[in-house]
């Protein structure tokens, strides 16, 4: 029997990708569909493989497995969700989120069947009669057994104070819900479902229950065998050693035949360990959806493994590419630009390289640099050169910051190697005008480059700690910073000295930074309030209070006529939504205020036209704010 269709909230049906659901009012769409951190935890798969969910950090995608398509969007009050797991008869679904809030819903109606008050989450996967649940904690070193019919704790395993191991990384019951399995660290423990005393210890990460619960297969970490072990036996019954053809992710078939999966680096080979017999080999990309879904359901997936497998279970979860799924996924923290003509804007991708967005038609439209890992870029006001700070590739440990002319991506005008472990540049700020450009290193230095001479100028010295933000004045002249030594400071880019610093009334950080577009006026952000000075002479010109519950706003961003200013804030406890607020710089007054990350507001950005607002949050997504109603003031 298919399992039930879930309720269809937040559904546009005009909308077949999901730009416009559920979005908060004032916004026009938003792109990318939050970040994913491409965990197993975050994957449910209906037991019928008719849907699957992806938990992201702005809520939950439910799709149909047959055509990839999006069919609801649930939790998008607070999202962040780290944990999602279907019972096994497909009627309930355990979705835990950042807040350690675990809810069962009715996949059918959507209707909250009981809601737990745990911890931040990482793993939660019902006992096969779907009565129980296991939690895995995160962060501590606990599993809890929950009843859900009476929501009493039925057992509790906890590591404190026994050996120094990592958080939980795999959690399951045995077929007969008796016993429960959980990774941690590089080890497995099985206990007892109902008392939480471990009688057994493992070796190793990957791990499987066999179909009549008496059997067990791990694999070491270290030197990469795979034992099967019998419960109550202090030796293993088989050992397949690292000279045999598997060594990670176990599975026993429904015949219960041990099989395992290799991942390589372009395929996934599926063998038959007992009979040494390579199955399949599947070209894949590693972190596709697919790689996933066959990894955790592979008797779902591997339709040649069983021939006893009913047909409705076979490939249900063949050629689905994550990119394919989400769409390009934003990274969760950096800049975005708009593009000179405001038709683009761009962000960094979490794959690698920068989106370009149209804003138009709200999809992406191109990458560039698509294999080099950006860690911060940004755009000379002309709009055609582009300075990045990056690894070429993830394989390749070498710290480069590139400049590019956007126009001709295929190789940069300019390259800077930066030594590894002095001189990791996590933030770059360009010259609106010249060929210069900053960037702050790890080491509470910040440096500025020349990208026509292709070389490095100057060492900015003077702060203790590191630096939180930068900015470059309207003339390129001057350089403003704040770092967690809880200074702010002014620099002259020609000589590289120090010419103020900015008068706080005590030590505090300043975690945004900007100069207004007529260079008059440096915004700061700190706990509490906005400041803004006088950049001639350092002047407090106008404090403006931030309300208790949104004391911090970190990112900052005037309009292009410099009467406005807007502000995004960082997530609080009790917080759902983070406010975006429009200021008027004369007056302080607040314009408006705009509710619609899930958490931390990371940067902002105004169209040319002063007629958008794009913001991008911690939850992996950019959101557009229509400003229209507002042009009067804010242009």
């Amino acid at each position: 029997m298919q399992n039930p269709k879930p309720a269809p909230f937040n559904v546009v049906p005009e909308d077949t990708i999901g730009t416009t659901w559920a979005l908060p009012e004032g916004a026009l769409a938003r792109l990318g569909k939050g970040y994913y951190q491409q965990r197993e935890s975050e994957i449910g798969i209906s037991p019928d493989g008719t849907y699957f969910v992806i938990g992201t950090r702005m809520g939950l995608w439910w799709y149909e497995m047959s055509s990839s398509s999006p069919i609801a969007l649930w939790e998008t009050e607070r999202g962040l969700i780290s944990a999602v797991n279907f019972s096994p008869d497909g009627k309930w679904i355990a979705i835990g989120n950042w807040d350690g809030i675990i809810k069962i819903r009715d996949v059918q109606s959507g209707e909250c069947i009981t809601e737990i008050m745990w911890m931040k989450n990482r793993y939660i996967t019902f006992s096969p009669d779907s009565n129980w649940i296991a939690i895995a904690s995160q962060s501590k070193r606990m599993v809890q057994v929950l009843d859900l019919q009476n929501g009493v704790c039925i057992a509790e395993m906890d590591w404190e104070g026994h050996e120094p191991i990592s958080g939980i990384s795999r959690l399951d019951f045995s077929p007969d819900r008796k016993l429960l399995a959980a990774t941690a660290g590089w080890n497995t423990y099985v206990w007892p479902s109902e008392t939480g005393t471990p009688i057994m210890k493992f070796e190793g990460r990957h791990f499987a229950f066999s179909p009549d619960n008496r059997q067990l297969a791990c694999v070491t970490q270290g030197d990469k065998t795979l034992n099967v072990w019998e419960f109550g036996k202090n030796m293993p019954k088989m050992i397949y050693s690292e000279s045999g053809p598997v060594r990670r992710n176990p599975f026993f078939s429904l015949k219960g035949e041990l099989h395992a999966i290799e991942d390589r680096q372009d395929t996934i080979e599926v063998w038959n360990v007992e009979r040494r017999e390579k199955l399949h080999v599947l070209d894949l990309h590693p972190e596709s959806i697919e790689a996933t879904t066959i990894k955790r359901y592979p008797q779902l997936t591997l339709s040649d493994t069983d021939a006893d497998i009913p047909p409705h279970k076979k490939d249900k979860c063949r050629d689905i590419h994550k990119s394919s799924i989400l769409g390009e996924s934003v990274y969760p923290v950096g800049q975005i630009h708009f593009s000179l003509d405001g038709q683009k804007l761009l962000c960094r991708r979490t794959e690698g390289g920068i989106v370009l967005w149209d804003v138009e038609s709200k999809e992406a439209q191109q990458t560039l640099m698509e294999r080099i890992f950006t860690k911060s870029f940004t755009f000379r006001s002309d709009g055609n050169i582009l300075a990045v700070s990056s690894y070429r590739d993830r394989s390749n440990n070498q710290r480069t910051v590139y400049v590019w002319d956007v126009d001709k991506p295929d190789e940069p005008i300019a390259e800077f190697e930066i030594a590894p472990q002095t001189e990791s540049i996590g933030l770059i700020v360009f010259s609106p005008t010249g060929d210069r450009f900053a960037g702050r290193g790890i080491d509470d230095t910040i440096y500025i480059w020349n990208f026509k001479q292709k070389e490095k100028l100057e060492r900015l010295t003077g702060h203790t700690d590191f630096i939180r933000s930068l900015a470059i004045s309207p003339d390129g002249k001057r350089l403003a910073s704040g770092s967690w030594d809880k200074t702010a400071r002014l620099w002259d880019v020609e000589s590289g000295e120090q010419i103020s610093t900015l008068p706080l009334d005590e030590p505090c950080t300043t975690m945004g930074i900007k100069f207004s577009p007529c260079g008059k006026i440096i915004a700061g952000g700190i706990e509490g309030e906005i400041r803004l000075w006088s950049a001639e002479n350092m002047s407090l010109i106008r404090r403006i209070p931030q309300p208790e519950n949104n004391q911090w706003a970190y990112a900052l961003a005037f309009s292009p006529c410099g009467r406005s200013l807007a502000s995004g804030t960082w997530w609080q406890k009790g917080m759902e939504k983070m406010a975006i607020r429009l200021w008027d710089v004369e007056t302080g007054e607040n314009i408006h205020t705009f509710w619609g990350h899930t958490t931390d507001v990371q940067s902002l950005a105004f169209s040319p036209d002063g007629t958008l607002l794009a913001s991008g949050g911690f939850d992996g997504t950019i959101l557009l704010w229509d400003l229209k109603p507002f042009t009067s003031s804010s242009n």
